[in-house]
């Protein structure tokens, strides 16, 4: 059980201030669901009468006491026997290569809580701990749907957190590979902003006045540069020092060069034009390499293409 003071300048929603506090450890929605069940309790004390607060929405103050009495649920979900890209495993994690049209975990809009990569990792991984969580066991940091490639996962809590603490603290080497329409004058630049949430289209992610917008920070170098027919392509490799919703697509879209293929960001006749030439039907982004060190022991992963963007660059190259 955690319990601690609230010291703050201002008065602040209790689940945001303590998914802010425990972004690598919990989501926002993780923690409202515990308010709901009764497993966070906040205590307010003026003089010899204490008031007993149990909602989310309640706004912190100066001197609060919050009580977090967090028990892990076992997961319900149903195994999805599908074939599963392994890179690595031992005792205590492995790194798995995710396919493009996946989910990393359950959302609320799957009614059938199927076809992701949990569901894959309950069916298929020895020693795996569905106690770590109902809906996202194991899991330490995501992929979009349509983003292929890297993600580790842990066998056991103990790992789970130090995954996640090694993610937060910016201490795991992210690389992915993009294919873009542009061949850019420098071959290495870094791209700095701020992302946030799209005030009009809360689905979407903005660098132009959003809200509760973080700093975002993203790394670029070009691999190669390809003539095909009348375009010009470059292959990016791409760093990420910050690890922000859509980070790689914003900031590529917001220089008027989105990833071929994305279908929230991108222009819709380069897909047409990626679709019809190369049969892409996704956006062209792969975490294609992961560095960290854990327990002292450094560890570097590479997952290979799929099948799908390798097609895209074989036929390029031809």
């Amino acid at each position: 059980m955690r319990i601690f003071s609230v010291l703050l300048d201002q008065s602040t929603r209790a689940d945001k201030i303590l998914s802010a506090l425990f972004e690598w450890l919990y989501s926002r929605s993780q923690i409202q669901k515990w308010f709901d069940v009764g497993q966070i309790t906040i205590r307010n004390k003026k003089e010899n009468f204490e008031k007993v607060h149990h909602s989310p929405k309640y706004y912190l103050r100066k001197g609060d006491t919050v009580e977090m009495r967090i028990q892990s649920i076992p997961s319900t979900l149903p195994p999805d026997y599908r074939p599963l890209e392994i890179i690595f495993e031992n005792n205590d994690f492995l790194a798995v290569s995710k396919d493009a049209g996946i989910n990393t975990h359950p959302t609320p809009s799957y009614i059938w809580r199927f076809g992701t990569l949990v569901n894959q990792l309950i069916a298929q991984v020895k020693n795996f701990d569905r106690e770590q969580g109902e809906d996202r066991p194991g899991i330490v940091h995501r992929l979009d749907k349509e983003t292929s490639g890297l993600l580790l996962v842990a066998k056991n809590d103990i790992t789970l957190r130090k995954l996640q603490k090694l993610i937060h603290d910016h201490k795991v080497e992210k690389t992915y590979l993009t294919l873009v329409v542009w061949e850019p004058k420098n071959h290495t630049w870094t791209i700095t902003s701020v992302i946030g949430r799209d005030p009009n289209n809360r689905l979407k992610m903005t660098v132009k006045n959003p809200v509760e917008g973080r700093e975002a920070v993203t790394h670029y170098r070009v691999v190669e540069v390809f003539q095909y027919e009348w375009k010009t392509l470059s292959l990016i490799e791409v760093m990420l020092e910050t690890g922000r919703t859509h980070q790689i697509r914003v900031h590529m879209a917001n220089i008027g060069h989105p990833v071929i293929g994305d279908k929230t960001y991108g222009i819709e006749s380069e897909n047409a034009w990626a679709q019809k030439h190369f049969w892409l039907e996704r956006q062209f982004l792969h975490a294609w390499k992961l560095q960290l060190v854990l327990d002292e022991k450094e560890y570097n992963f590479l997952a290979p293409l799929k099948a799908d963007i390798e097609k895209v660059l074989k036929i390029i190259r031809d």
